[in-house]
C-alpha cells in the first residue's frame, strides 16, 4: 500500500475495508478480498509511516488516527492481548489519551471533578458517621446509622422516575449535588442531635440520587470505542476523592468536626459547577 493511505482515509472520510489500504482483488474484478490479519498489520504500518510527523499534522488527523486504531483493535479479536503484555499496554494508552483528544477533553475532565468531589463527601462522611454520632448525647449512633443509610432506599427509586419521566440527567445530578452541598453545610448550625440525624438522611437521600445520575451521565458521555476506559478513569477518581475526604476527616478529628464538614461543603460546590458545565446526553445518540 501506498504512505499516503491514511491521509486518504481522513481527507475522503472512507472506511478502513477500502480498495486504497491494499489493491487484493479477486479474479472476477470483485470487491478487495481483504483479510483481518492483513488490514490490522497494514493499518500499523500506516500508523508507523506518520509517527515522525505527528507534530506537523492538524489535531483532527491524529485524533481519526487513534479511534481507527482503538476501532481496529476492538473489532479484531485476535489482535486483543493480554493487558499485562506490551502491547496490551500500548492499546490502554493509545485509548486512554483518546480520553483527552479535543473532542473528548472537557467533558472527561468534568465528570472526573464531579466523580472526585462527590466521592470526596460521600465516603469522606459515611466511614465518621458512627465518630459523630457517639460525640452526640441525645442520639444513639446505630439507630442513627442504620436511619441514615435507609434513607438511601427512597432516593434511589425516586431518581429512576426523575431521570425517565421529569429530568434531565444533568438538572438530576446539578440539584443533588447542590441539596448535598447544602445539607452538609448546614450540619454544623444545628445542636439537636434529632435534626442532625433528619438532615444527614437528607444529605443521604439526594447524594444517591446524585450517583445514580452521575452512573448515567458517565456512559452516555464517551462513544462505545473508549466507554470503558473513560469509566476507568472516572473509578479512579473517585477512589481519590473517597482517600482524601477520609484523610480530611481523620486530620481535624472528633474535636472539629465542623471544620471538615464545611470542606466537603465546599468541595460539593465546586462539584456542582462541574455538573452545570457538562453537556446534556438526554435524547442525544450513542455514538
Amino acid at each position: 500500500f501506498e504512505p499516503n493511505t491514511l491521509q486518504s482515509w481522513v481527507d475522503k472520510d472512507m472506511n478502513i475495508e477500502s480498495h486504497l489500504l491494499i489493491d487484493n482483488h479477486d479474479s472476477s474484478g470483485n470487491d478487495p478480498i481483504v483479510d483481518d490479519s492483513e488490514l490490522s498489520l497494514a493499518k500499523v504500518n500506516g500508523n508507523n509511516q506518520y509517527n515522525k510527523g505527528d507534530n506537523d499534522k492538524p489535531d483532527s488527523v491524529i485524533i481519526n488516527e487513534q479511534r481507527e486504531t482503538a476501532n481496529i483493535l476492538d473489532a479484531n479479536p485476535s489482535a486483543n492481548v493480554s493487558a499485562l503484555s506490551l502491547s496490551g499496554f500500548s492499546k490502554v494508552w493509545v485509548k486512554t489519551k483518546m480520553l483527552f483528544d479535543k473532542e473528548y477533553r472537557r467533558p472527561h475532565i468534568l465528570a472526573g471533578i464531579v466523580w472526585f468531589t462527590l466521592s470526596y463527601a460521600f465516603y469522606g462522611l459515611a466511614e465518621w458517621l458512627p465518630t459523630y454520632f457517639s460525640g452526640i448525647e441525645s442520639v444513639n449512633e446505630y439507630t442513627s446509622s442504620i436511619a441514615t443509610s435507609a434513607a438511601q432506599f427512597p432516593g434511589a427509586i425516586l431518581t429512576c422516575w426523575f431521570l425517565e419521566y421529569c429530568c434531565d440527567r444533568k438538572t438530576t445530578l446539578s440539584i443533588s449535588v447542590a441539596l448535598g452541598a447544602c445539607a452538609i453545610i448546614g450540619i454544623p448550625f444545628l445542636n439537636d442531635g434529632i435534626d442532625i440525624v433528619i438532615l444527614l438522611c437528607v444529605f443521604n437521600g439526594v447524594t444517591v440520587c446524585a450517583w445514580s445520575a452521575l452512573d448515567v451521565v458517565s456512559t452516555e458521555l464517551s462513544p462505545t470505542s473508549i466507554r470503558s476506559t473513560a469509566f476507568g478513569f472516572f473509578s479512579a477518581m473517585g477512589r481519590i476523592g473517597a482517600i482524601v475526604g477520609n484523610v480530611t476527616f481523620g486530620a481535624f478529628g472528633q474535636d472539629d468536626i465542623a471544620s471538615a464538614l464545611t470542606i466537603c461543603g465546599i468541595v460539593l460546590i465546586v462539584g456542582t459547577v462541574s455538573c452545570l458545565l457538562l453537556p446534556s446526553t438526554k435524547g442525544v445518540g450513542i455514538k
